[in-house]
């Protein structure tokens, strides 16, 4: 059975809530070696050679949206004329 690296991480401030304890681990692991916080490396016992990569805006998005269905979450566009390019449709 794997380990919840996420519950020994967080210790007492876990909760059942997954985006609440994506919140606090974000929060508490920023700015800090990448060997002793990041979660891939806690799973692979501090290796550097771990990494999952995918975008947590998209996946924050999909679970903003589907709770929030009345607000629009976007990304602001720094690098055109136009910084609301992503609410076109």
């Amino acid at each position: 059975m794997i380990k919840n690296i996420m519950e020994e991480y967080l210790g007492s401030e876990y909760t059942k809530n997954s985006i609440e304890n994506f919140i606090k681990y974000w929060i508490k692991s920023y700015n800090k070696p990448r060997s002793n916080n990041d979660l891939d490396c806690l799973y692979f016992e501090g290796d550097l050679n771990a990494d999952t990569l995918f975008s947590v805006w998209t996946s924050l998005k999909f679970v903003l949206d589907s709770l929030n269905p009345n607000e629009r979450f976007y990304k602001v566009n720094k690098y055109g004329d136009y910084p609301h390019k992503f609410l076109k449709g």
